[in-house]
This record gives structure tokens, C-alpha cells and sequence, in this order.
């Protein structure tokens, strides 16, 4: 191992050393792609077979995250790329700070949440080194006892110390590190290589490939590991996981240090667009045959991580045993280092050098950066030590990896929002990432601590001091979640909210407004080159040089900040000059800021030149004069000069004596542009909102004017009637649509606006799949003088309505059908089977009353009873029977089995009932028994509900149509609760007509009676029932 240690120290040694001579060894595009491997660490390493081997498949999603992520690299990933080079950024907490106003305490908290966020991640790969080394020492003689007894100590010490060989070596003002990059290539080829060994070893060495492993396992009574050995995660988990790992690709601190910061051409992201997804897949091949395997050979599943060094320790394979611990320390190693090393920046920059400002006893160690840097390194890999020895035992390697991921995720709603949304704002920043900080540490952290023991259970029983909805696990009472997605819902809403909340609701200063813009501008923004202007050159550069050199000295060693100096002064062009102009002067300091920037941040860099006196009041006001006369000789029309001062501007407001003129006109123009901008962005507003509800709804919306030319149409519009908005504004219907389509739009708009008022009606348009119905509405529109100016229609497909409508009045159809058969059968039953043995059954009761009525008095009083019940009983079946299916119906017709009908109710019920009719030919038998069953089912609810004395039934047929009238003189009722609730027996009655094509109306008030009105045509057109005419009674 430590040999392997230093062969990658004098890699990154001879690398620098090229570099320094004009080498550029670490400037290419492969070993840029190699190094964003660094992803790839000892959760991949040996988390992922962990986590296949009890969740099957679901350890993709931390790999199918990032392929997706890196389709959009070309516009975002380049983004971050220039605005570094441009801004000087060094970190991802350098980086939130120079888009949000050079903010010190925005970049303290995203320190903060990098800082907390990432120890996690280093004690998994803490816990994983020392784990697996405790597995490869376990058979070495008492020789490595000791070792084995302190393997954790011993861990961070060579961690720490090769941390601050490799990546802390000294201060760089570039803040880009070849030696190291190529380090981490070198360390992310190795670690594919050593996986790929021992998953080739096993698939085809131990068993027979991918096919001989998979018949084995299907062969032991286990379940399948694409299903899951232990858990099937939701979609709801894949989803979140997948989310976590596109934001983890980007916004871990050690991801954006190697992906942006250490990037030198954005072009090599181009190459990594496509290397790296193919280096993830190879890495990954392998992970599920180690994974069976390791069940297979019957090693513990709870020790499924440390499959990759077990299988060939099991067997006897110490070498490759070896390789793979030199993998996975590789991995480990690389983010270890790289995390470490970009943590220590963040927090001598952004935690460090602020206190030091605040407290000036502690100034001395702006000059003890490097030192500052070494013990944050070891604080740092201590805590995570920490933290694994607390929380590790706890959790599996890819549970741990996930709780940095959520953190990481925190970081993506303000960078994302910083380069494409220009109202975002350092307040709105603050309050997402603050809220974000709390959010994640209350869900997760503190469950993590619980579970291990070192806080109360009451936390996740009862909530934080009893507060229920604070439950840690179901905040605000949301249950049902698994712990990764409740967190990530809770900080991504809060975090996003107030993001979004504090931007919209707090003001910025125009510097931060032009930092927006040249944020979110900044793929467009060609290289600008600066006119010359002429200046005075009367600024004394020694004694500016004094100034500047003093500054510098604060932070580097007296021969660095004067050779920083003198490559600042090189960059402006002013090596050799003894004085200068006031415009030297601003690029020189410009020049140095954005030097110092490298060291210590942007953020720090701009304060610290803010605090230093280097302008004098004079020189100031000649700066301000300066750059007047440069607005001045632009010659530009008032609007455009405020676009350009607002764009090109310096910090301070620039007004020069020379372009008075000029801006007493801007002046005088600006309430004007203030009062038609409020106006236009009012009518913006309306419009967008207006467009946003058009072009979002599934309806077809259009408007046209009173000749029929459209004048606005939605995006459904388009889509439903494949034409072009262009192509249709200003045309009518007959010159875009077929003529019968086109003369049915224009019936119905002449409708609409001859009635002049609001029209709803069907219309049927031709699609691709078949003709569609739409319920389409049709109203006037009027101008401030009320005349009709247009109309505006909105149609809705109810086609799928229509068919469900259809085929639910089949689904009737066919029930009541089905029943009626029924009832047929049990009539049939009933007189034929039952009431053949009811009438024997008489006959012998008859015969034996005959036998006995001179024998025995009381036996043939005994069987005449008998004889009467069976008469009273066959009279009940044959009735029974009658009722469920009249034959008179079937043998007479309609007119015979309703007379049957009301006669059978006047005897069985206490009212009187009348029938009456005119000639009505013979109908069919579903119309028939439409009529029929409908009387019947009025019948039963008159005598049941009504309290009538008197009812009335009429059947008329005219034209073609029955109309068929049941009426009753009883109690009523109100119609307002029918309609509220209709009873099972209006429901069929109404079922039965429609489905015929025929039509039920009830008539009621309470005390007057009630009326049932059936229409029912009778003529048929194509084999579909229609009406002939709607007939009154």
C-alpha cells in the first residue's frame, strides 16, 4: 500500500513538474473524463453489490441519475465551466457567492451545508477502508496484530497526511492542481481495472459466465435479485434516488471542484459526455453475477458490501484479494483527498478569513493560510472519523452515501436558479439554503444520531418535546414515505419556496443585477475587446504598488505577492511604466482582485480590496470622468446608452461632466420609460397569464371576428387540427377546413350570434383515430360599446364519454335483457314444474277428502282444509308467475297485458285504477316490454308511496310515437329532492327508455298527485330507433 502511495505521488509530482516547464499533461480530454470518476467511490466500489444483493436492481439509480444529467452538460456543465474562468471561482460555495453579491455569509452557509453534507461521505469511505482492511489482515500472523487493533487511527493519519502531500501542498493562486487531477485518473483507471479482474475472475473462473451463475441461483430456494432480496423499493424511491444522483453528479463539492474548477477547455466536456457513461457501465457490468455469487458461495448477505474482497479470499486468492483492497483504497483515496481539499478552501476562505476580519488580534494568520489549510484538512477527515464511529455501525455503506447526496441537493435550486433565472437574489439565496441546512439535518441527521443511540427515541416516537407534526420521519404528519424521500420532499419544498419567495419579495443592488446577467448571459457574451482612450498617465504606480503589495502580503509570503504583483501589472500592460492613468489603475486592481481570487474567493478578494484605500477622492473623481467621456463619445441614442451603462457599468455610478447633456435626457425620459414599463409589464402579465391558461388547457380555444376570420387560436387548437397559428389568424373556416366540417362551425357561430347569446352544442370533427364529438360553447364578444365584435367558442372532446355512455347503455341492454329472460324462465317454472305438482298434489288431497267424508268426520275436514290451501297456494303461483312474465304479454300484445295489468292492481289494491287507449299498432317486444315493465314499476311506487284513491293509465300512439301516462291523485311530492336523489326504481324506468330511445318526465306537487310521462318511438331508421315527434298527452 505504500508503495502504491508513493508511485501516485511521484505521478502527481512529475506531472506538476511538466506543467510548471509547459507541459501540460493533465490538459487533456481523457484524463479529464477519467477524473470525473471520482464519483465512483467505495460506494460503488463495494455499496453497490451491497446493495444489489438485497434490492436487486435499484442500486442502478445512482447511475442512470448522472447519464441522464449529462445529456444537459453542454449547456449547463459549460456554463459553470466559463463563469469560472471568468469570475476566478474556486469552490461551490465561491461560486453561490459571486453570483449573489459577492455575499460573505452566503458563502459561510453553503460552507456550512458542504462542510456537514460531506463528512458523511468521508466516513463512508473511512468505514470502508478500514473495514476491508481488517478483512485482508485478518489471516497475517501477530506481526499486524497491532495494526488490526488500530487500523482506524492509522487510517486518517495516512488519509490526512497524503491529503496535504497531493492537494495542499502550497498555495495556488490558480487554484487548478494537474498533478493531483492526473492522480485521480490514474486512481479511477485503477479501480475499473481491479473490479473488472475480480468480476471476470468470478463469472467465468469460479462459475461458467453470466448464464451458469444465473441457473445456479434460480436453482436455491431464494427470491430473485431483480426483484429484491429483502425490500422492493417504490417509485417513489427509484424516483428519488435518481433525482439525488443527477444533482450528486454536479453539486457534490469534490464533483464540482473536478468537473468545473480543475477544468481546463470546456471542450473536453464533449468527451466526457460520452466516456463517462461508458466507464460507469463497465464499472457497474459486473455488480450483479458478484452479487449472486456472493449468495451462491453462502457468504452472509448482512456482509454483502465486502463481497467484492471476500469471494476471492474465500477462494484462496490473496493477490487478487489484494488488488481489489487497492481498488477500493483507490477510490476511497481520490474522493477522500479531493473533498478534503476543497473543504479546507471553503473554510479558510469563506469561515476563516471573515472571523479574522471581525477580530484583529487574529490577523497574523491571514499569513498562515497554508497552515490553516493542514489543520482544517485533519479536523476534517477527524470528524468524519467521528462520525463513522458513532453513526457507521448503524448503516450500510449506500445510507451513508445518500445523506451527503441529499446535502449536495440543497446546492442545485441556487446555482441552477443563478445561471438561468436573473430575479434570484442573495436573500432568496440565504433563506433556500438556510431552510434547506435545517431541513436536511431535522430529517436525517438527527434520525441517524437517534438510531445510533446518542439521542432520545422520544425524537421519532412522539416528535421533538412531544410536538407530533415535528416527527422527524413524518413531518407535518406525511406518512407513508421512506426516509430519503420524505427528506428530500421537505428541504426541496422549503428550500425551492423560499428561494423563489425571497427572490420575488426582496430588492438588489444594481451590481448584483448585472452579476445576473452576466450569470445567466454568459454562453452568449462574445469576447468584448475594450477601445483605447487616450488618459493622462499622472497616477505615481510605485506608490500604488506599495498599497497593493502590503494587501497581498497579508495573505502570501513576500516573494509571492510581489511576483503576483509584477504578473498583474503584465496582464494590464504597465510593467514598466512609472505612472499611470486613473484607467490602468482600475484594471489593475481588477486584475489583482480576481488573482486573489484564486486564493482566497471571490468573495473575500472583493472585500478585501473594498477595505484597502487604493482610489483616493480625487483619483475617483477622475475615474468617474474617464468613464464619461468613454459614454460620451459612444454616441448613442438615450435608451441604448442606459442599456449598455446598465450592462457594462462599474461598481460605482458612473457621471461625468462631459455627458451632462446626455443625462439630463435620460433623466427627463425616465418616468416616462418607468410609466410605460409599468404599463407594458402590466399588460405583459395579464398576457402571459392569459397565454398560460390558453395554451395549458386540453379545450380547443379560439376567437374570431364577426366575418368569420380567426383572431386567436391555443396551442390545442393547432395540435387537434395539425395547422399552423400563422397559417389560420385572418382565415376563415371554408378556407381551412373540409366544407362540411366548415359549414358546421359556421351554422353554429351564426347561431351563437343571432341569438346573442351563450350557445352549448355538439360538434363532430374527423381525427386520425376517428371522428371525435366535442362539446363546444359559443358566445358573443362585445367592444367598449357593446356591439358585437367577435365571438369566442371553446370546445372540449366528450368523445370518451360518448363511447363510455354507449357502452354502458349496452351494459344496461343487456342486463335488463337478461333478466327478463330470467323472469321468463322462473314464470315457466313456476306454472309448468310447480304447478303440475301443485295440481296433483290436489288431486290426491281430493280423492282422500272423498274417501274419508263418511269414515271420518274430522279427517275429511282435515283434508278439504288441505285441499282449500292447496287452491289458495296454486292461485298465488300462477300469479306469481303472471307477474314476472305476463303471457298475455306474449300471446295479446301491449294493449291486453296493460289492461291485465291495471285490472290485476284494482283487486289487489285499494284504489281504483282505469286504463285507457287509441289504436296503437303492434310494436316490437323490447318496446313491448320497455312499456310494460315501466307501468308495472309506476304501478308498484303509486301503491307503495302515493296514498292515491285514484289512477289513471293512458296509451296514445301518433305519428309514429307511443306517449304513455301514468297518473295518480295522492300526496305528491317535491320535485327538487328527485332531482337531488332519484331511487333505484326512477333510475330503471328512466334506463329502460333510453335505451329503446325513448324518454321519461315525472310531474309532481305535493298534495296535487303525480304524473309519469313515457315517450317511446317506434320508427327505425339503419336498424337505431329515432323520433318521429315528441307527442303531448
Amino acid at each position: 500500500m505504500f508503495l502504491y502511495i508513493g508511485f501516485l505521488f511521484l505521478i502527481g509530482l512529475w506531472v506538476e513538474r511538466r506543467s510548471v516547464s509547459g507541459g501540460a499533461r493533465g490538459n487533456h480530454p481523457l484524463v479529464y473524463s477519467l477524473s470525473l470518476a471520482i464519483y465512483c467511490t467505495t460506494w460503488t466500489y463495494y455499496g453497490s453489490v451491497g446493495n444489489a444483493a438485497t434490492s436487486g436492481m435499484f442500486f442502478l439509480t445512482i447511475y442512470l441519475g448522472p447519464t441522464l444529467m449529462i445529456i444537459l452538460w453542454w449547456t449547463i456543465l459549460r456554463k459553470l465551466v466559463r463563469l469560472k474562468n471568468s469570475q476566478h471561482i474556486t469552490s461551490i460555495a465561491d461560486f453561490i457567492a459571486a453570483r449573489y453579491g459577492k455575499s460573505q455569509l452566503l458563502a459561510a452557509l453553503a460552507t456550512i451545508i458542504a462542510l456537514v453534507g460531506t463528512v458523511p461521505y468521508i466516513a463512508l469511505q473511512l468505514k470502508a477502508v478500514i473495514n476491508t482492511f481488517a478483512i485482508i489482515t485478518t489471516s497475517t500472523g501477530p506481526a499486524f496484530s497491532w495494526i488490526g487493533d488500530n487500523v482506524g487511527p492509522i487510517v486518517v493519519a495516512l488519509m490526512t497526511v497524503f491529503t496535504i502531500i497531493f492537494g495542499v501542498r502550497r498555495l495556488d493562486p490558480t487554484e487548478r492542481h494537474q498533478g493531483i487531477v492526473v492522480v485521480v485518473a490514474v486512481e479511477s483507471l485503477v479501480k475499473l481495472v481491479t473490479f473488472l479482474a475480480v468480476g471476470i475472475f468470478i463469472t467465468y473462473f469460479v462459475f461458467n459466465g453470466f448464464e451458469d451463475i444465473f441457473e445456479h441461483f434460480h436453482r436455491i430456494e431464494q427470491v430473485d435479485l431483480t426483484s429484491g432480496q429483502d425490500n422492493n423499493p417504490s417509485v417513489i424511491t427509484w424516483a428519488t434516488y435518481m433525482i439525488l444522483s443527477m444533482s450528486a453528479i454536479m453539486f457534490l463539492p469534490r464533483q464540482f471542484h473536478i468537473s468545473v474548477v480543475e477544468n481546463s477547455d470546456e471542450n473536453h466536456i464533449r468527451t466526457a459526455m460520452w466516456l463517462f457513461p461508458l466507464y460507469m457501465f463497465l464499472i457497474n457490468i459486473f455488480v450483479l453475477p458478484i452479487a449472486k455469487a456472493g449468495i451462491l458461495t453462502g457468504l452472509p448477505i448482512q456482509d454483502a458490501d465486502t463481497y467484492v474482497l471476500a469471494i476471492p479470499l474465500h477462494y484462496d486468492k490473496p493477490w487478487l484479494a489484494l488488488a481489489v483492497f487497492i481498488g477500493g483504497f483507490s477510490a476511497a483515496t481520490s474522493m477522500i483527498m479531493i473533498s478534503a481539499m476543497t473543504l479546507s478552501t471553503m473554510c479558510t476562505n469563506h469561515l476563516l478569513l471573515p472571523v479574522i476580519d471581525l477580530a484583529h488580534e487574529l490577523s497574523f494568520l491571514r499569513r498562515h493560510l497554508l497552515g490553516s489549510r493542514w489543520v482544517a484538512v485533519g479536523m476534517i477527515i477527524l470528524s468524519s472519523y467521528w462520525f463513522e464511529r458513532i453513526v457507521g455501525p448503524s448503516f450500510s455503506l449506500v445510507r451513508m452515501g445518500i445523506i451527503s447526496f441529499t446535502a449536495a441537493l440543497q446546492f442545485a435550486p441556487v446555482i441552477l436558479g443563478g445561471i438561468f433565472w436573473r430575479r434570484g437574489n442573495k436573500y432568496g439565496a440565504m433563506l433556500g439554503l438556510g431552510a434547506g441546512l435545517i431541513l436536511w439535518i431535522h430529517t436525517l441527521i438527527v434520525p441517524s444520531f437517534v438510531k445510533s443511540g446518542w439521542a432520545n427515541t422520544q425524537w421519532l416516537e412522539s416528535g421533538p418535546w412531544g410536538i407530533g407534526i415535528l416527527n422527524p420521519e413524518q413531518l407535518f404528519g406525511l406518512s407513508g414515505l421512506d426516509t430519503m424521500s420524505h427528506a428530500v420532499l421537505w428541504s426541496m419544498f422549503f428550500n425551492i419556496g423560499l428561494y423563489v419567495l425571497g427572490s420575488l419579495c426582496c430588492g438588489v443592488k444594481d451590481e448584483e443585477k448585472r452579476q445576473a446577467d452576466n450569470f445567466v448571459d454568459v454562453l452568449s457574451l462574445g469576447t468584448s475587446v475594450s477601445p483605447t482612450y487616450e488618459q493622462t498617465s499622472y497616477v505615481d504606480l510605485e506608490e500604488k504598488k506599495v498599497i497593493i503589495n502590503a494587501l497581498l502580503c497579508q495573505y502570501f509570503p513576500v516573494r509571492e505577492a510581489g511576483s503576483m504583483l509584477k504578473k498583474c501589472m503584465a496582464q494590464v500592460k504597465i510593467k514598466n511604466s512609472e505612472t499611470i492613468s486613473v484607467l490602468n489603475l482600475a484594471d489593475l486592481c481588477n486584475a489583482v482582485e480576481k488573482s486573489l481570487a484564486g486564493t482566497i474567493g471571490s468573495a473575500a478578494a472583493y472585500n478585501a480590496l473594498k477595505r484597502k484605500i487604493i482610489f483616493t477622492p480625487a483619483e475617483t473623481k477622475a475615474l468617474q470622468d474617464a468613464y464619461g467621456e468613454i459614454l460620451a463619445s459612444l454616441s448613442l441614442t438615450p435608451e441604448d446608452l442606459k442599456k449598455k451603462v446598465d450592462y457594462y457599468k462599474d461598481r460605482e455610478n458612473l457621471i461625468t461632466t462631459h455627458a451632462e447633456e446626455l443625462q439630463e435626457k435620460l433623466i427627463q425620459l425616465k418616468d416616462q420609460i418607468r410609466q410605460r414599463k409599468l404599463s407594458e409589464e402590466a399588460l405583459r402579465d395579464s398576457e402571459e397569464r392569459l397565454q398560460a391558461i390558453l395554451d395549458n388547457t386540453s379545450a380547443i380555444i379560439y376567437l374570431k371576428d364577426t366575418e368569420g376570420k380567426y383572431i386567436l387560436i391555443n396551442q390545442q387548437f393547432t395540435k387537434i387540427f395539425n395547422v399552423k397559428a400563422e397559417e389560420t389568424i385572418g382565415k376563415t373556416d371554408h378556407e381551412i377546413f373540409a366544407a362540411e366540417i366548415a359549414t358546421q362551425f359556421w351554422t353554429n357561430d351564426r347561431l351563437a350570434l343571432a341569438e346573442n347569446r351563450l350557445c352549448q352544442m355538439e360538434e363532430t370533427i374527423p381525427q386520425d383515430d376517428g371522428l371525435h364529438y366535442y362539446l363546444s360553447v359559443k358566445f358573443p364578444l362585445y367592444d367598449h360599446a357593446t356591439m358585437i365584435n367577435g365571438i369566442c367558442g371553446i370546445s372540449t372532446d366528450i368523445t370518451a364519454l360518448k363511447k363510455a355512455e354507449s357502452q354502458l347503455r349496452r351494459l344496461s341492454g343487456s342486463i335488463m335483457d337478461s333478466q327478463e329472460k330470467e323472469r321468463s324462465a322462473i314464470a315457466r317454472e313456476l306454472h309448468d314444474e310447480l304447478g303440475q305438482i301443485l295440481t296433483a298434489l290436489r288431486l290426491d288431497s281430493k280423492w282422500i277428502q272423498n274417501r274419508l267424508q263418511n269414515a271420518d268426520n274430522p279427517g275429511s275436514e282435515r283434508a278439504q282444509s288441505m285441499t282449500e290451501l292447496i287452491d289458495k297456494t296454486i292461485d298465488e303461483v300462477r300469479g306469481m308467475a303472471t307477474r314476472l312474465r305476463p303471457g298475455v304479454l306474449d300471446d295479446l300484445g301491449l294493449i291486453d297485458a296493460l289492461e291485465w295489468l291495471t285490472n290485476d292492481l284494482e283487486k289487489r289494491s285499494e284504489f281504483s285504477c282505469t286504463f285507457s287507449h287509441n289504436e296503437v299498432p303492434q310494436v316490437s317486444d323490447a318496446i313491448a316490454t320497455a312499456a310494460y315493465r315501466i307501468t308495472q314499476e309506476a304501478l308498484t311506487n303509486v301503491t307503495r308511496h302515493s296514498g292515491a284513491t285514484q289512477v289513471d293509465v293512458a296509451l296514445r300512439y301518433q305519428e309514429g310515437a307511443l306517449t304513455l301516462a301514468i297518473q295518480d291523485n295522492g300526496q305528491g311530492f317535491d320535485m327538487q329532492k328527485l332531482e337531488e336523489s332519484e331511487g333505484l326504481g326512477v333510475t330503471g324506468m328512466k334506463e329502460r327508455a333510453t335505451l329503446i330511445g325513448g324518454n321519461v318526465a315525472i310531474d309532481s306537487q305535493p298534495g296535487l298527485g303525480t304524473t309519469v310521462y313515457v315517450q317511446i318511438p317506434t320508427q327505425l331508421t339503419d336498424g337505431v330507433l329515432h323520433w318521429a315527434q315528441i307527442i303531448p298527452v
